[in-house]
């Protein structure tokens, strides 16, 4: 039975959650520039997304980026390759859904080709 009825219902509700702690007052924008100053945590996370605009990317943090890539481009690339292959030898896989995943699995392949090596080598000409 998908819906109770009146001699089986149960009262159900939901638990009151607690989000005083949403609400509750925080750092204002006076206090942050304090924290900041004092060496906790926050000045170890300033992030940089224009590559641009900094001229040295530690090795430590070129490698493991490298190697994310160098396993993206990979598994792009076989995973892409195996769906178009069989896509086009089998001739039972032509259906109208398979063409569009082919079309997919070609533009990302595409995209997988011509996007990961340029980023791979513009992060690894910074080190």
């Amino acid at each position: 039975m998908l819906f109770p009825t009146s001699e089986n219902s149960t009262n159900l509700t939901l638990p009151e959650l607690d989000l005083s702690w949403v609400f509750s007052e925080g750092i204002d924008s006076n206090d942050s520039a304090n924290l900041s100053s004092n060496g906790t945590t926050d000045d170890m996370y300033e992030y940089i997304y224009d590559l641009d605009a900094i001229d040295y990317i530690p090795l430590e943090d070129a490698l493991p980026v490298t190697f994310t890539y160098s396993l993206t481009l990979l598994v792009g690339l076989v995973g892409n390759i195996l769906v178009i292959f069989s896509i086009l030898y089998y001739r039972r896989m032509r259906t109208t859904t398979n063409v569009f995943l082919l079309s997919l699995a070609s533009a990302d392949l595409l995209l997988i080709l011509l996007c990961v090596p340029i980023k791979v080598s513009e992060i690894n000409t910074k080190f």
